[in-house]
C-alpha cells in the first residue's frame, strides 16, 4: 500500500499483485512516480504453484510504465540477494551497505530493473 499526503495530487495510479505505481503531481508542477514492489521468495511462489517469470514480468510491466518525464522512486522488497551488485544511476555506482555476498538468480534482473528507473 502507498499512502499519499493530501497536499500532493495523485495524477495516476496502477498496479497488480506484485507492484503498484503512483504518479504524483508535486507542488512545483513536476511529477514523481513511486513504485512499490513485493516479489515473494522463489520457494513461496513455487509452493503456490506460481511461475517466477510471470511474477517478474508483472513487476517489470509496472516499473517500465513510468513516463520518462518524471522522477522515479523504486521501493519495496524484491527478495533478491544481490551480493556486491548494485545499480548504476546517472553514471554513479551506488555503494552497497550490506556485507551479504550471496547472489541469487534474480540479482542481475533486479539491478537492471533499478537502472531503468534512473
Amino acid at each position: 500500500m502507498i499512502l499519499v499526503r493530501n497536499s500532493i495530487h495523485v495524477a495516476a495510479h496502477t498496479g497488480n499483485e506484485y507492484a503498484q505505481q503512483v504518479q504524483l503531481r508535486l507542488p512545483d508542477g513536476s511529477r514523481a512516480t513511486v513504485n512499490n514492489v513485493y516479489l515473494p521468495p522463489y520457494n513461496s511462489l513455487r509452493k503456490r504453484q506460481l511461475c517466477q517469470e510471470v511474477a517478474k514480468a508483472a513487476v517489470h510491466d509496472i516499473l517500465t510504465a513510468t513516463p520518462a518525464t518524471t522522477y522515479r522512486i523504486p521501493c519495496g522488497d524484491f527478495n533478491t540477494r544481490s551480493g556486491d551488485k548494485a545499480p548504476t544511476v546517472r553514471e554513479l555506482q551506488l555503494p552497497r551497505t550490506c556485507s551479504d555476498q550471496r547472489l541469487c538468480a534474480r540479482a542481475n534482473w533486479m539491478v537492471q530493473l533499478c537502472e531503468l528507473s534512473e
